[in-house]
């Protein structure tokens, strides 16, 4: 009899942990949807994920809140809600023109004789700018004369390469209109020697055509 009620219990413990287990798995099976293709993504609260920050806004890309109840975008850029863009520009350009006036206002009323980073005067200092400013005036004169000096040597290069060039050229005419007037000389000797043997040529023909 105790061994049959150790077994019934057993049985029964069975049972019911048999029975839990299938609740569990009908629980989980009932919050988990798988996902199915070309199925858009679902935000992370559908998915049971809590947010860090449940309230109305949200944070855009560059650091910027959105009010989602009132559609507003806050940040160091933002304008006032029904505020047109151009009327926009236009309070910022008036912000910068205030700002500039104030600024030369504040030009006008410091003094003048004030020390300004450790100088005592402007004397002194206008007086460091000349002498920094003479030295490379100074060196920067060096250099143009040297530069003013090579020019003028290449321009008397050429004008001698030039000159060396024309006579050089009217020497090669010449050569060549001595060597036109010989060989035109030489030509009419030719011609005249030509003449003469045709005429020694003729005389002796005659000669040998009249009879013994």
């Amino acid at each position: 009899m105790a061994k049959s009620e150790a077994e019934d219990r057993t049985s029964a413990a069975d049972a019911q942990g048999t029975e839990h287990d299938v609740a569990q798995i009908s629980s989980s099976q009932a919050t988990f949807v798988p996902p199915r293709e070309n199925q858009p993504p679902t935000s992370a609260q559908s998915l049971g994920i809590p947010r860090e920050d449940d309230g109305s806004q949200e944070e855009n890309v560059d650091g910027r809140t959105t009010d989602m109840a009132n559609n507003q975008t806050s940040g160091p850029n933002s304008t006032p809600k029904g505020l047109a863009f151009g009327d926009a520009v236009k309070q910022f350009q008036e912000k910068l023109d205030r700002e500039f006036v104030a600024f030369e206002q504040q030009l006008q009323e410091q003094d003048p004789q004030d020390v300004v980073n450790g100088i005592e005067s402007w004397d002194v200092l206008e007086n460091d700018y000349h002498k920094e400013v003479g030295n490379v005036i100074a060196q920067e004169k060096d250099i143009m004369d040297g530069f003013d000096a090579r020019f003028k040597q290449f321009l008397l290069w050429m004008q001698v390469s030039n000159e060396r060039e024309t006579s050089r050229a009217l020497k090669r005419i010449k050569t060549q209109s001595a060597f036109v007037q010989n060989s035109e000389t030489s030509l009419a000797r030719q011609e005249q020697h030509y003449e003469r043997v045709m005429e020694a040529f003729q005389s002796a023909m005659q000669l040998l055509s009249q009879p013994s």
